[in-house]
């Protein structure tokens, strides 16, 4: 059995899960389904691509809707739409599958390419087909929004658009006027900014009113077409010429009339559906491959060791919350003595400093006690974490962990919002701003694995600091400084900036200069809470203010 290509696969997809919203999955011998909580995936050969790719897309794209789509749209008044309206239903659904994609990728880069790789997996093992020429003109209607759309609107898969549009041609060329189509593909552009669901459900009326209006101009036309004909009937005064002439336009008409008389709802009936789609691929690509009892249970313990909350190598929990206790205190300090400000009074007062009234015959009227005042700022930190190969050096992953979490205690026991975001080739959100930091630490003994794509996590950060409503923002990257592309760290770095955004680095055991300007070297785990107050104190995160 491929064991390495098993572990990458159970990798990818718990990193999705968990970044993404916590979703359980179970390996089992039976159909692929989801309940809106968890994800059953018929378990199949480790050693086939298809399997393998089909299960990352079907684990990503129900995760995605679990974090994502807001399901209360098929309750209320929305809900009794959708359930009488076929087509509303399969044109919400494709919609809210570009608008959710779009917003796993922003939250975890991999998702890209899980994505793209479905969307071949699913034309290479036929679900998905290029329009022919013989083809339905229903299946033209589903290949022209579902093609076009995903490729207007989901990052990187452009390459349907062709595909789409060829299809919208075929259309045309058989009589649907092109304007409510061209304006359906217009609108196709905006899909994937969407916000919310709610968005999306009123994007899928208006596109089922355009489409309604292609039925309603059709129909218009041969109306017409048959008032000419029965015109020039009179005008010949026989109804032979007449009659001739009408079967003439309207035989025209009709050709050109391909959508008049279809029921959009039962077209929609025989649409695909992308989830279903995914299921029947993993369940077809299970069920060639006879599953042992041996097999199945080491896919499903290689899943549990994967989402295991701490590994006694990479993580310990207990030691990150004692460091937390002495690192708040420290990191206290250091705020309160950067922030406060003397306040001298001039000429009023409770109490008088005499070592001030000497100077009152030279003209000094400002005679009274000084004292401190702390200016206080609402300050959000994300903390970025390497997981790459390197840090194996030693105990590196370790350190690199409890320091993250020892800081995020300390962050938030003084009122800063915190995230903590992973990296290697690929980032992991493994907490929101909004996440509990207990049960984010079920997230923190992830092992060091991949490249050092340093930059891919400050653009990560940057995009996750732009959901928080504080004043003051910093990230903190935890390293053994050692980037694989100094000059794009340098590039993030600068853009965070820009945006008013402090950063700076904690770098385990080296000092070299990766990319970052503010740094400081961690020899021991035991030295972080002078590190940190340092960082503090010397300016470093100069927008770090008590909360």
């Amino acid at each position: 059995m491929n064991y390495s290509s098993l572990k990458k696969t159970i990798s990818i997809i718990t990193n999705m899960h968990t970044t993404l919203n916590n979703v359980a999955i179970h390996f089992h011998r039976g159909p692929t389904a989801t309940n809106g909580t968890a994800i059953y995936i018929n378990a199949g050969d480790p050693n086939d691509p298809v399997w393998l790719g089909l299960v990352e897309a079907k684990a990503t794209h129900e995760a995605g809707h679990i974090a994502h789509t807001s399901f209360e749209i098929f309750e209320g008044v929305q809900g009794e739409k959708l359930r009488k309206s076929s087509m509303l239903k399969w044109v919400l659904n494709t919609i809210e599958d570009v608008r959710m994609e779009n917003c796993c990728i922003a939250h975890l880069p991999g998702a890209y390419w899980v994505f793209n790789k479905m969307t071949n997996l699913l034309f290479e093992e036929g679900y998905w087909q290029e329009v022919s020429d013989d083809e339905p003109l229903s299946m033209c209607l589903q290949a022209f929004l579902l093609y076009a759309g995903r490729g207007y609107g989901v990052d990187g898969q452009s390459h349907l658009v062709s595909k789409g549009l060829y299809a919208k041609q075929r259309l045309i060329d058989a009589g649907v006027p092109s304007e409510p189509l061209n304006k359906i593909e217009n609108r196709m552009h905006n899909w994937g900014k969407l916000v919310d669901t709610d968005d999306a459900f009123l994007e899928a009326e208006m596109i089922v009113r355009l489409l309604q209006e292609c039925q309603q101009v059709i129909q218009q036309d041969q109306n017409q077409g048959d008032q000419g004909g029965d015109a020039q009937s009179g005008s010949q005064g026989g109804d032979q010429g007449g009659d001739a002439q009408s079967g003439s336009q309207g035989g025209k008409s009709s050709g050109g009339n391909p959508l008049a008389f279809e029921d959009l709802d039962n077209m929609a009936d025989a649409f695909d559906d992308i989830h279903e789609q995914l299921s029947q691929g993993i369940d077809k690509a299970s069920d060639n491959s006879n599953v042992s009892d041996e097999l199945l249970n080491a896919i499903q313990q290689e899943y549990l060791s994967d989402t295991r909350s701490t590994h006694s190598r990479y993580f310990r929990l207990d030691d990150a919350r004692q460091l937390s206790r002495g690192l708040t205190r420290q990191l206290e300090s250091a705020m309160w003595s950067k922030s406060q400000q003397e306040i001298t009074y001039d000429d009023t007062g409770n109490e008088f400093d005499q070592d001030l009234l000497a100077g009152v015959s030279a003209g000094n009227n400002r005679i009274f006690f000084t004292e401190s005042e702390v200016t206080t700022q609402k300050s959000s930190m994300i903390i970025l974490v390497d997981r790459s190969g390197s840090m194996n050096r030693s105990d590196q992953m370790l350190v690199a962990n409890n320091s993250a979490a020892a800081c995020a205690y300390a962050l938030e026991a003084v009122g800063i919002e915190v995230g903590i975001i992973h990296f290697d080739n690929n980032v992991t959100i493994t907490k929101k701003f909004s996440d509990d930091l207990n049960q984010s630490m079920n997230r923190m003994g992830q092992e060091a694995n991949g490249g050092t794509c340093t930059h891919y996590a400050l653009q990560a950060a940057h995009l996750m600091m732009s959901q928080s409503t504080r004043t003051r923002k910093q990230v903190l990257v935890i390293t053994d400084g050692d980037p694989s592309c100094i000059a794009s760290v340098e590039h993030q770095v600068a853009e965070l900036i820009r945006f008013g955004i402090d950063v700076a680095s904690i770098q385990i055991c080296f000092g070299n200069y990766a990319g970052i300007e503010n740094k400081t070297v961690l020899s021991s785990i035991d030295e972080l809470p002078i590190v940190l107050s340092d960082l503090v104190s010397n300016g470093a995160l100069d927008s770090i203010q008590i909360g």
